[in-house]
């Protein structure tokens, strides 16, 4: 996640996962780990999967390496200055997962296109 996601977590980080913060100004994260810069990303041990949980610069970021999307899709629109970036045409049609009437859906997508930690 990116430093405004962190900073925007009303709760403390969620127990037994790795909170990995991508930020060039902040000194700490309790709980967490800083890295300063995506490439330090490739240096990380002991991660068989992650998952980018925003905000809109990080996930423009991480889309070229991304093989997959779990998205959340709300039935009504909300408020809100960020965007998930345009990724449609590099992914086949979603898989929906599950629905909750009148609030969202969660669907999968699968990257069709080459990535770039998989050309």
């Amino acid at each position: 996640m990116g430093r405004k996601t962190w900073e925007g977590l009303k709760n403390p980080p969620l127990p037994r996962r790795r909170n990995i913060v991508l930020s060039r100004t902040l000194a700490d994260v309790p709980g967490g780990e800083i890295l300063r810069s995506p490439e330090g990303l490739d240096r990380l041990t002991g991660i068989d999967r992650a998952y980018v949980i925003g905000g809109e610069q990080i996930y423009r970021l991480l889309l070229p390496h991304t093989s997959e999307i779990l998205l959340t899709v709300l039935d009504e629109e909300a408020e809100g200055d960020a965007v998930f970036p345009e990724f449609e045409a590099e992914f086949g049609e979603p898989e929906v997962l599950d629905r909750l009437e009148g609030v969202c859906e969660w669907r999968r997508y699968v990257r069709i296109t080459p990535t770039d930690l998989n050309p």
